[in-house]
């Protein structure tokens, strides 16, 4: 087992209220205990995530993120109220292979005082719904993603192409641009770090979890290195 390079989040789609308010989504964020999250929808299989950028680009990566996110169920009922979207209803859509963790979450928003239901369709449907802003809340994120950028760019960029919260932020959207410019890595980490620091701080999604990567192999397979998201098989081989 080892860290993935991934990042999920529950995606609030700003075109529908109460997500348009970034207060409502800071105090969601606020409302979700990460830790039942991954133990109830990954067995445990999975780090919790206080940001986007993932544990195994070690470069970038920092123990010590904002705790904006950080469940504070008090805090976050107190912003909830405060902007009238106490027992908001709204639904997760999600589909059959995703359902588990869409159930989890469904029972924690529940339990801090929302009503929430579950709208699970077909993943073609899925798709094409989530592509066209026609939802309330997801639960979605980047899969693989070795360098941060893939994982950052197409997500929240003005124009991005999977920008589908409908996430606009001028100061997130040039930090995407100086990082691509930026050469020397230690430089490009300090402007990675203050981007994902805003994303925290804005709430494009309530980040939830880093997927384990996970993999076995037979005692007489041989050489086998384990490198997150790559199987890279050239140097293996099975003992007779």
């Amino acid at each position: 087992e080892a860290p993935g390079v991934n990042w999920y989040g529950l995606a609030m789609n700003q075109n529908r209220e109460p997500f348009s308010n970034r207060d409502v989504r800071l105090g969601i964020a606020k409302s979700i205990d990460t830790e039942r999250y991954v133990e109830t929808a990954y067995f445990g299989n999975a780090l919790t995530a206080k940001g986007p950028i993932n544990k195994a680009t070690n470069w970038v990566w920092r123990d010590d993120k904002p705790d904006d996110q950080v469940y504070a169920p008090e805090e976050g009922k107190q912003l909830i109220e405060d902007n009238g979207a106490d027992g908001a209803s709204f639904a997760i859509l999600t589909t059959k292979g995703s359902l588990r963790a869409a159930e989890t979450m469904q029972q924690l928003l529940n339990d801090a005082g929302f009503d929430v239901s579950i709208d699970q369709v077909t993943s073609s449907v899925y798709w094409e719904r989530y592509a066209n802003l026609d939802y309330d809340v997801t639960i979605s994120g980047s899969v693989g993603d070795p360098d941060p950028d893939q994982s950052l760019w197409n997500f929240y960029r003005k124009d991005g192409p999977w920008n589908w919260v409908n996430f606009q932020d001028d100061e997130v959207h040039q930090l995407l641009a100086d990082q691509r410019r930026e050469l020397d890595r230690d430089s490009r980490a300090e402007i990675l770090q203050q981007l994902e620091d805003r994303l925290i701080k804005q709430v494009p999604h309530a980040y939830l979890s880093h997927q384990s990567d996970i993999a076995a192999s037979r005692t007489e397979v041989k050489g086998f290195t384990h490198i997150p998201f790559m199987r890279n098989f050239h140097s293996t081989w099975i003992e007779n």
